[in-house]
């Protein structure tokens, strides 16, 4: 496992709108290690989604490098990205994403088709994936008739049926009610540890963080790792006092 396997060196990112130029990231340098989950925290707007999007070769920074398995991907060209994104990149979104006029395993085995794995072995490695999620029952279905876990999980597997090497998962359970989110969650974790995956996970939710291997806040343009346990103990400490106003409240 390299400790340094996916590395930010000074990564500068801005986006234009209109007569405004708005700085996202500004020199922030970070690492990453292989085979661990890693967790950005952030408001809405502070940049979790523009590192995991440069990250995936989808945007490209305005000045810096990005490096993963040692690949400047920050330096790659176009046909050279795409096969990056279609080999080594998993991701999830927040809404699911599933092509409607496809079943669930052909939505499954697509990555491997555009890889040009098409066949039997794809279909069964599909397979496989779909009974690890106790979907196995529902791979000829349409995804309109699934529900939102269930999309989700299928989601989970269509990102990890390529193997690639990275999983990158934007605010994954943002669309579920909270115990249904949770199941998804503890799902995408396992299946991701038990691969051996680089998990890099955007999220609102603090709910997630007892399974993080590393936490991290994107704030003031840039990315500091965060103390998981003193943040998990900060947690349970507002936890017991709003437990505390509500026994207050009730007593009253």
């Amino acid at each position: 496992m390299k400790e340094h396997f996916i590395v930010l060196e000074d990564v500068t990112r801005r986006y234009r709108q209109g007569e405004t130029e708005q700085t996202v990231l500004e020199n922030c340098s970070m690492s990453f290690a292989e085979g661990r989950c890693h967790m950005l925290l952030g408001r809405s707007g502070s940049g979790k989604s523009t590192l995991l999007n440069m990250i995936g070769g989808i945007d490209a920074p305005d000045s810096g490098r990005i490096l993963v398995a040692d690949r400047e991907v920050s330096a790659m060209a176009e046909q050279e990205l795409t096969l990056y994104r279609r080999r080594d990149i998993g991701t999830i979104f927040q809404f699911f994403h599933l092509i409607p006029t496809l079943t669930v395993v052909e939505n499954v085995v697509l990555p491997l088709e555009l890889d040009g794995s098409a066949g039997a072995d794809a279909r069964r490695r599909a397979g496989e994936l779909l009974e690890r999620v106790e979907l196995a029952h529902k791979r000829d279905a349409m995804p309109e008739t699934l529900s939102g876990g269930e999309q989700q999980r299928v989601a989970i597997v269509r990102a990890l049926a390529h193997d690639p090497l990275v999983i990158l998962a934007d605010e994954p359970t943002g669309n579920l009610d909270g115990r249904t989110g949770e199941q998804v969650l503890r799902l995408l974790l396992e299946l991701t540890r038990e691969a051996g995956k680089t998990l890099i996970m955007a999220t609102h939710s603090h709910d997630a963080l007892p399974w993080a291997d590393h936490v991290y806040e994107v704030r003031d343009r840039g990315l500091q790792p965060i103390d998981l346990e003193e943040l998990l103990r900060h947690e349970r400490a507002l936890q017991e006092r709003a437990r505390e106003l509500q026994a207050e409240a009730t007593s009253r």
